[in-house]
């Protein structure tokens, strides 16, 4: 469901929520198809957002550069199964999110809670617990340039049952447009774009294994380059560097080459 009211200044939706559709949303890292693939730089990994789940969204227009948004979802729902059995409120989020945009970039803060519990219905709640932090997502187009920068930063005050893997992470990066024509080399489509970007990540207690002892943060860098072959057909390698996977201390570094091909229709 999607409601305007206050003449289009507020939308109220509500339903299956996808909040990530609508919270942490970035120009230049925001979906693993054209853009970055890593997970660190598709969204932020400490905010606890839920993508099938029974939610709203509340969203209000106060200046032409100013929005605030106000979101809560359940939490408990997993793929494939129906969000309406998964409603006894054990597990759920609130998000809030001020923005400033303009037309070359942009600022977004987001304070998140969210309470979680594990436990079995039938079971006492001896193991329920709240997850609160903050996070901040920023974009940039440098002047008239084919250059684009971004970051996001976040931080819970938990380093356990943190939703989507974090307790704290950074990332960051560049984009440029047409690199190769820009450089003189050949002319290129408007689509064809090389990046690249590092995230540093403290993963949450829960990604490691029982007794297994943590010393250092995961480190993840990433390097692409999109293709245009057609306005419609994109093909993009990439190539994935990853410093101590989880954080632990008994993993090795790990090189991931992959390619992928984008069909728009």
């Amino acid at each position: 469901m999607l409601q305007s009211f206050n003449r289009g200044k507020s939308v109220l939706v509500a339903g299956v929520v996808n909040q990530t559709n609508y919270f942490d949303t970035n120009s230049y890292a925001n979906s693993s198809f054209g853009q970055f693939c890593a997970s660190p730089f598709v969204n932020n990994q400490t905010i606890p957002m839920a993508d099938s789940n029974l939610g709203l969204v509340l969203q209000h227009q106060f200046h032409d550069q100013w929005y605030a948004m106000l979101g809560g979802s359940f939490t408990s729902c997993p793929q494939n199964a129906s969000p309406l059995k998964r409603t006894d409120g054990k597990n759920f989020n609130l998000l809030a999110e001020l923005g400033w945009v303009h037309d070359s970039g942009a600022v977004k803060l987001t304070p998140f809670v969210a309470r979680i519990n594990e436990l079995p219905e039938d079971e006492e709640q001896k193991n329920l617990h709240t997850v609160a932090g903050i996070a901040i997502n920023a974009e940039q187009q440098l002047g008239s340039s084919p250059w684009k920068v971004f970051c996001r930063a976040g931080w819970s005050d938990s380093t356990r049952d943190n939703a989507c893997g974090a307790a704290v992470q950074w990332s960051g990066g560049f984009v440029c447009s047409q690199p190769l024509q820009h450089l003189g080399i050949c002319p290129e489509g408007e689509a064809n774009q090389f990046g690249m970007a590092l995230a540093v990540t403290r993963p949450d207690d829960g990604s490691m294994a029982e007794g297994r002892p943590r010393n250092k943060k995961e480190v993840v860098m990433e390097c692409h380059y999109n293709i245009s072959v057609t306005p419609w057909f994109l093909i993009q390698p990439s190539l994935l560097w990853i410093s101590n996977p989880a954080g632990r201390n008994d993993t090795g570094n790990a090189s991931v080459f992959r390619v992928q091909t984008i069909l728009t229709f």
